[in-house]
């Protein structure tokens, strides 16, 4: 230590000059550790070295400032440099340091992304060449790279790297960067990182250069770069993407061809470095009008010079004589459509022109010139090799930039960049209306005629209150919302809405024109009849003639309404009359005029219409949204509401589009959600890429719902690729910068914890505190194995805030930790308090306190429950408090196979508890056979439960009441509960056939078909003991993978002589299979005939013939229970204690079932060492109850270690 302080004392006296640092090192006392005025001293130093520096920050991209101290303690004497990232705080893994050379502050969050295999330290960016290498004495670690930002570094910095071999790379822009310019600090989606020198210097050998020269693609490479280039074409993507309205150039008759020369910036690099000749804009321009005379040609200049961002020396009125100067907010792919041939001096955009199919003349030195594709106007030797225009892109945009969405799989990363920049563009159109921008507000035309018009008509934006509504309404071409004949609640809602927003009768009268084509008669008559009343007048009766003039048949009841319409109509005329009578003679009086909506009854209607919709009294609700819309009162807060409305009576066309325009109106990213659940196969099928960047859009606005994305990419697997779909949705996540809750809680939901970890103490660091940020840290916490400390952060939350998500939270971590004492006083305390907790957090509890019959009562307060009850008020059976005769009871099952299975063990208690005549139970239709075999004196009725990513026939549903139902309702289902006397859940009867430990029979109650299970028989081998494995559920997340194994850490287990693995993993396996195969040939036995998710009959008799079965707490273990198989089921969980009752093990549902656990819990090492060990027995012992026996000891031993007390 005195060595230190020595040469700290030695450091400091040749580095400052102040007297009071060097008295202050010169004493003595400063050598004692625990010296007040040392202390004192060294946080004088690190107030001086980091405190009270300036901290760069950035909103787009934030990043971590991390204290040099924390990292290299009294050794750190520097202050130039500024460490970046949590690289610095890793204690294990320790990556290699590299210092970054002229990066401007606003870069270092992104820059130490895209290297993430260093711990990356930033120079200041003006540093001259003298203190540059004074500072890179004074840092204490050697660096193994630097990284210059273009051309920047100084110069004693490249000589020193190259004396000390100091391996040197240069970063740039990718050329898929943004939609945003550059300018403006957006996030660039892609980066160069080159070790030769960089695209744009054609004086020296880039890594594209050699790229281009040496390297030969696969032809998995090129169909990669054939898909990317497509995608880059379809949604017209270039570098730089900037949302503009600016549309309508170039759209007149073409006469001539039409020649683009393309601006640059003056001082840009690739024109300094590539500009071999020397051209100016001027004389490029003359160039292409000489070659071209009679060509019109048009000049289109560099985005940041045309906003200013740039100074240039062209000045315009030179060449207007010549050519026109052209608006690059145009979209760079749209203008490019408009043109013939490109003329450029090294513009990127003559490369996108060129991937375009159009013609590029290149005066000057550009990277993509010289490899036979271009008009080259010099020469370039160096480039030896000819290529295709899939190569020269396959060169270009996937095997020279890296991607931020997926640094290992540029394929990934482009289409995920450029979906996120079209998402990106459409939301900055959003803003772009939203602000009132005047050059936009001039655009209105075109906003009207682009997808963005719901936000001019429904949006909430104060700026546009002055809107001329008529003239938009004028501009929309409504024929586009009714393509596919949306239903009757789509037409209402907008009808209505616009109709109820109208200033006057004209502008109604012009919308009804415009739209009454397309509006089917029913509707467009009821609406007349209301606006007779709410905003009578002549055009209503003008309207009325046209629709019966169309209406050549009229219904009855069209007739009718036009009855009452015209009635109404007369009456108002004779209102008139009257007044004009009353002031001749004040004793007549004028019927009175209708009476407005006011503030107070619109509020009293709107809760009503909420209600309304809780009861699911659907009509009721739909005819207070009506007379609400029609009123003009809370049309942005309706439209949701009509659109939840419309998915709930299957209407998804007209769900869909209302809430495209509830999404569009208020960049509603649940309405993005519910627009995209209501996609058909055929609506994916007809716009395939519409529907992608739909999902793009949701993951932008809502970065939480990452997962909903993703289940709607599995429920189409005949359309979409599902692992690298999932993979590209993943990296819109993964671009998603900005600091926000939402995006935390994405972070979690792909199971990110360590990411999500450092995004929500950014947001921590920062001053944020909403609501929920210390429920989603404790969850972030938790699912990184930190569990003591998210105990901590809920235990203070819980003391502050005594209310239910804090309360929900600290439950789940105590089931995590297995503290049930604790978690059921937090349960009688929420109840006392009366604080809601659900139904599933104190069920946990009530399972790990052996509290059986609390645990199920639970499922008696299930929200499904309450669901069907709404449904079905009059027919709900409830057991405690039956009302009426209930001869017949139809029961419906509920959740996954494992659960219905499990449950089933109470179907022979059924009949003597209900004392129904006639019971009748759903089942999915793959337990149908099994169920009806096992129980006779029940009918079992195969009703499909699907999961949210299952696709679904619509037609299978058209009798259900709700599509809130499908889960667990179909036609079949609802014609069995309209036959039966009552209906109820499975579940409801949980608590009374099963309220404590005695009660549950613990016997095998299902039968296998004896058919199958010889034939299964006869095809296992023998002489070895078979067992039965499964290593997971087809459903994961993060929450359940702590349950499970994977094929590799089960990898010690196939090593054991005398035993043969049989497969009964039941999803997609193919790869773990193939694994086992190649390293322990013939091990694992898979009988690929057998469809193991689908044939649960099938599965049932093979699992008879197995000696053992071996898997976590899935549907195979739930089975082999049930069958009577002899089963050990592997946990990690304290979850699953309650179900053991007694040392060995034994399961409380299934006696022949035996829990395995490691002697640590929540170690899933020595777990595996547990199942290896007992196997290791089994394989000599004479039987399952043998091996079992002699490892009771070791069982007991390991309960012990891990506190559970067996």
């Amino acid at each position: 230590m005195a060595n230190k302080i020595e040469a700290a004392s030695k450091h400091v006296k040749e580095n400052f000059s102040d007297r009071r640092t060097r008295f202050l090192l010169s004493l003595p006392s400063l050598r004692s550790d625990n010296s007040r005025r040392r202390i004192n001293y060294i946080f004088r130093l690190r107030d001086r070295l980091f405190f009270r520096k300036k901290k760069p920050s950035s909103e787009e991209y934030p990043f971590r400032i991390i204290d040099p101290y924390e990292v290299f303690g009294e050794d750190f004497r520097f202050s130039e440099w500024t460490l970046v990232g949590d690289n610095w705080r890793a204690t294990e893994d320790v990556k290699p340091v590299a210092i970054f050379w002229g990066f401007n502050n606003w870069k270092w969050g992104f820059v130490s992304d895209y290297l993430a295999d260093y711990r990356v330290v930033f120079a200041p960016r003006k540093i001259l060449s003298i203190p540059s290498l004074i500072a890179l004495r004074k840092f204490p670690i050697k660096p193994s790279a630097f990284f210059f930002w273009g051309f920047t570094e100084p110069r004693m910095v490249r000589w020193y790297a190259s004396t000390r071999h100091i391996p040197t790379f240069r970063m740039e822009d990718g050329f898929i960067r943004s939609a945003a310019l550059g300018a403006s600090h957006a996030t660039p989606y892609s980066l160069i990182v080159d070790s030769k020198g960089l695209y744009y210097d054609p004086n020296r050998e880039s890594d594209i250069e050699a790229i281009l020269n040496e390297y030969n693609f696969s032809d998995t490479e090129l169909a990669a770069a054939e898909e990317s280039l497509n995608l880059i074409r379809a949604l017209d993507i270039a570098k730089y993407n900037p949302p503009s309205f600016n549309g309508g150039q170039g759209g007149g008759i073409k006469i001539r061809r039409k020649i683009a020369v393309i601006g640059q910036v003056d001082n840009d690099m690739s024109i300094r470095l590539g500009n071999v000749d020397k051209w100016t804009m001027i004389e490029l321009i003359r160039l292409a009008k000489f070659e071209n005379p009679d060509a019109q040609i048009v000049y289109r200049p560099h985005p940041e010079v045309y906003k200013g961002y740039q100074k240039s020396k062209f000045r315009a009125r030179v060449v207007t004589a010549i050519c026109e100067i052209a608006n690059p907010d145009v979209p760079l792919g749209q203008f490019l459509g408009t043109v013939d041939h490109v003329y450029t001096i090294t513009s990127l955009s003559g490369l996108e022109a060129l991937l375009r199919g159009k013609k590029v003349t290149v005066v000057g030195a550009a990277f993509y010139a010289g490899w036979g594709l271009t008009d080259d106007r010099v020469k370039l030797p160096r480039r030896t090799r000819q290529r295709s225009l899939i190569e020269l892109f396959a060169a270009i945009y996937l095997k020279y930039p890296k991607y931020l969405a997926d640094l290992n799989d540029p394929a990934i990363g482009i289409q995920a960049a450029c979906l996120k920049i079209k998402a990106d563009y459409e939301i900055g159109r959003f803003q772009l209306i939203k602000s009132g921008d005047s050059e936009q507000t001039a655009a209105m035309r075109a906003i009207t005629a682009s997808a963005h018009w719901p936000q001019l008509v429904f949006g909430t934006n104060k700026d546009l209150a002055g809107r001329d509504l008529q003239k938009i309404i004028g501009g929309i071409d409504f024929s586009e919302l009714f393509l596919n004949r949306p239903g009757a609640i789509f037409q209402a809602t907008l009808l209505y809405s616009i109709c109820g927003m109208c200033s006057g009768n004209a502008a109604r009268n012009a919308f009804l024109s415009a739209v009454r084509g397309f509006v089917d008669a029913e509707v467009f008559n009821e609406l007349l009849l209301d606006l007779s009343h709410a905003y009578p007048g002549e055009y209503v009766a003008k309207q009325l003639a046209w629709l019966l003039a169309e209406v050549k048949n009229p219904r009855a009841s069209v007739q009718v309404l036009s009855d009452e319409l015209i009635r109404s109509i007369e009456m108002n005329l004779r209102m008139v009359e009257a007044e004009a009578s009353e002031e001749s003679s004040p004793s007549v009086k004028a019927p009175s005029a209708p009476i407005p909506l006011t503030a107070e009854q619109a509020d009293l209607l709107y809760e009503v219409f909420d209600y309304s919709i809780s009861i699911r009294d659907i009509d009721r609700a739909i005819k207070s949204a009506k007379r609400l819309l029609l009123a003009g009162y809370y049309v942005p807060k309706l439209m949701p509401k009509m659109a939840q409305i419309a998915s709930l009576k299957f209407d998804n066309e007209s769900a869909k589009i209302i809430a495209m325009l509830s999404h569009y109106g208020d960049l509603n990213g649940m309405m993005a959600l519910l627009q995209a659940r209501s996609y058909s196969s055929q609506d994916i099928s007809r716009d395939i890429l519409g529907f992608i960047t739909l999902l793009a859009k949701l993951i932008s606005l809502k970065p939480d719902r990452v997962n909903d994305a993703i289940f709607l990419i599995k429920k189409f697997p005949e359309l979409f690729d599902e692992d690298k779909f999932e993979r590209i949705l993943i990296g819109i996540l993964m671009l998603n910068s900005r600091r926000s809750m939402d995006r935390v809680l994405g972070l979690l939901a792909v199971e990110r914890p360590h990411l999500a970890l450092s995004a929500i103490e950014g947001l921590l660091d920062s001053g944020e505190t909403s609501g929920n940020i210390r429920i989603v840290y404790s969850q972030a916490l938790s699912y990184a194995g930190r569990l003591g400390d998210a105990l901590a952060v809920m235990d203070r939350a819980r003391q502050e805030q005594k209310i239910s998500s804090t309360y929900r939270e600290t439950l789940r971590l105590y089931v995590l930790a297995g503290m049930y004492e604790e978690g059921y006083k937090l349960v009688l305390d929420a109840q006392r308090r009366r604080i809601d907790l659900g139904d599933m957090h104190p069920r946990k509890i009530y399972f790990g306190s052996r509290m059986i019959k609390e645990a199920f009562f639970t499922f008696t307060e299930l929200s499904l429950k309450r669901t069907v009850e709404t449904y079905y008020p009059e027919k709900y059976f409830h057991y405690a408090s039956p009302c009426g005769v209930h001869d017949s009871l139809f029961m419906l099952a509920i959740f996954g196979p494992g659960d219905e299975i499990r449950f089933a063990s109470i179907y022979n208690l059924l009949p003597q508890k209900l004392q129904q005549k006639d019971i009748s139970i759903s089942c999915d239709p793959r337990l149908q056979a099994l169920f009806s075999r096992s129980f006779r004196h029940l009918r079992f009725v195969p009703v499909p439960r699907p999961r949210n990513s299952d696709p679904i026939d619509i037609e299978e549903y058209s009798k259900v009441l709700g599509s809130d139902l499908i889960g667990v309702i179909n036609n079949t289902a609802t014609e069995s509960i309209e036959a039966a006397d009552g209906v109820m859940l499975v579940t409801d009867m949980l608590h009374e056939c099963l309220p404590n430990y005695k009660a549950f029979p613990g016997t095998a109650y299902l039968r296998p078909d004896v058919r199958r299970v010889a034939e299964y028989r006869d095809r296992l081998p023998t002489g070895r003991r078979l067992v039965g494995l499964s290593w997971r559920s087809s459903l994961t997340t993060h929450s359940r993978n702590e349950h499970y194994l994977t094929i590799e850490e089960l990898e010690p287990i196939f090593n054991i002589e005398g035993i043969q693995f049989v497969n009964f993993q039941y999803d997609e396996c193919e790869d773990e299979l193939a694994w086992v195969e190649s390293l322990y040939p013939g091990k694992l036995i898979n009988f690929s005939d057998l469809d193991q998710y689908n044939d649960l009959d099938g599965v049932a008799a093979l699992m008879t013939c197995m000696d053992l079965m071996l898997a976590p707490a899935t549907t195979v273990v739930e089975l082999a229970g049930a069958l009577g198989c002899p089963t050990w089921m592997f946990s990690n969980s304290s979850e699953l204690h309650w179900r053991r009752i007694d040392g060995l093990g034994t399961d409380v549902w299934h006696n022949s079932i035996r829990h395995i656990e490691g002697s640590v819990l929540g170690d899933k090492s020595t777990l595996v060492a547990e199942v290896h060990k007992r196997l290791s027995a089994f394989a000599t012992a004479r039987s399952v109850e043998d091996a079992s026996s002699a490892m009771l000891e070791s069982v007991v031993t390991n309960r012990l270690v891990a506190g559970n007390g067996a």
